[in-house]
């Protein structure tokens, strides 16, 4: 029987426990959306302190595909499944909307916010546990018939850049990510916000 010597390590991110094991999601539909972070901060990375004696740091890559799908109405879940179902529209309502509360363990400021969404999007919001209005990412849809900008599918989604300093979610903050997409039967919705916090912000003098 082997025996596999590594050590998985997070983050200090929600859906830990191995349910959602990822850092960062792309596809299709995030061609267009900007990863960069706003100066002077970096996603830190071979930190000899965080590393235990005797071992060695290395990151991999996941390639993942999933048809794991949720049917759950309008109830409000947090469960960390990676899509859902958008059922047939038999209300009248243009917009589906689903809602998720994650509970945030370790807070900070709010440097960067955006959605990882399917085409059918309208937007996506994640607000604050006193429901202040921390981020809305928009999609940004094709026009066109070459690679990248397909007519019709989205191809990108807006990103927040928050003045540094302005917006902080608490340690133990509760926040809720609002996805909203047409009401028409849909396969495969994903509602994804992906959110840095720095640590610490750059003192002036």
């Amino acid at each position: 029987m082997s025996h596999d010597p590594s050590l998985f390590k997070r983050n200090d991110g929600t859906c830990n426990g191995g349910i959602l094991p990822q850092y960062w999601g792309l596809g299709n539909e995030s061609r267009g959306t900007p990863s960069k972070l706003p100066e002077p901060f970096a996603v830190e990375v071979g930190n000899p302190k965080d590393i235990l004696e005797g071992w060695q740091e290395k990151w991999f890559y996941i390639l993942d595909s999933t048809d794991r799908v949720t049917i759950n109405g309008s109830q409000i879940i947090h469960d960390c499944q990676a899509m859902y179902i958008i059922p047939e529209n038999n209300s009248g309502d243009p917009f589906h909307v689903q809602k998720a509360n994650i509970p945030m363990d370790k807070g900070s400021y709010l440097i960067y916010g955006t959605a990882h969404m399917h085409s059918g999007v309208v937007n996506a919001t994640l607000y604050a546990q006193d429901g202040r209005e921390l981020c809305t990412s928009t999609p940004t849809y094709g026009t066109g018939k070459e690679a990248g900008n397909e007519e019709g599918y989205a191809v990108g989604m807006s990103v927040c850049y928050p003045k540094p300093g302005s917006i902080k979610i608490n340690d133990g903050e509760i926040v809720t990510i609002e996805s909203r997409y047409k009401n028409e039967f849909l396969t495969g919705a994903m509602g994804h916000m992906y959110i840095y916090l720095a640590d610490r912000l750059q003192h002036t003098t």
